[in-house]
């Protein structure tokens, strides 16, 4: 008996310290200090896959999104956004561009779509929608501009069905 409660204590503060020194690696790999150093790192090699190193902690966001914006950002590199439409948006609101050549040298067609549409939504330019290959999401981008201009013309213009045209008037609360 007295050996079984040895044993079971050993185990418990085996468990005890494992514990312990999980918790201390979560805390250090959530902490701001570590997220910021991993985020230098990314920018400094220009290298996103550093991103993914970084989890949530309890008290802060999901880091990654931020890291990939960073590094898209700081190196004025737009490829990095491929895949993170989240990327694309931020890169745009930073750099305010209104070039469409920036979206144009993505070679996957779907990731140019969505590079397309995001830089759309932050300068609501219908220029950009002809570009998109994907009609969903050129409907959208029109629906983007004509909300943004509260110009109907467009909805009229650009939309092809009933139910599209709909919800552009609906979106800035035009009645036809």
């Amino acid at each position: 008996m007295h050996k079984a409660l040895k044993t079971i204590f050993t185990i418990v503060g085996i468990l005890a310290i494992a514990a312990a020194i999980l918790i201390s690696w979560l805390s250090y790999k959530t902490s701001d200090q570590y997220i910021q150093k991993t985020t230098s790192e990314a920018v400094a090699t220009n290298d996103p896959s550093l991103c993914e190193k970084l989890i949530a902690g309890i008290m802060n966001d999901n880091p990654i999104p931020d890291c990939y914006n960073q590094v898209a950002i700081q190196n004025k590199n737009l490829a990095i956004c491929s895949q993170k439409s989240w990327c694309y948006r931020a890169y745009f609101k930073h750099f305010r561009m209104n070039d469409q050549n920036l979206c144009k040298v993505i070679e996957n067609q779907e990731d140019r779509n969505r590079c397309y549409f995001e830089q759309n939504l932050v300068l609501h330019d219908i220029e950009l929608c002809f570009l998109i290959q994907l009609d969903t999401l050129r409907s959208s981008c029109y629906i983007n501009v004509a909300s943004f201009y509260k110009d109907t013309t467009i909805c009229d213009t650009y939309l092809l069905t009933q139910h599209e045209k709909k919800v552009c008037y609906e979106s800035f609360g035009a009645n036809k």
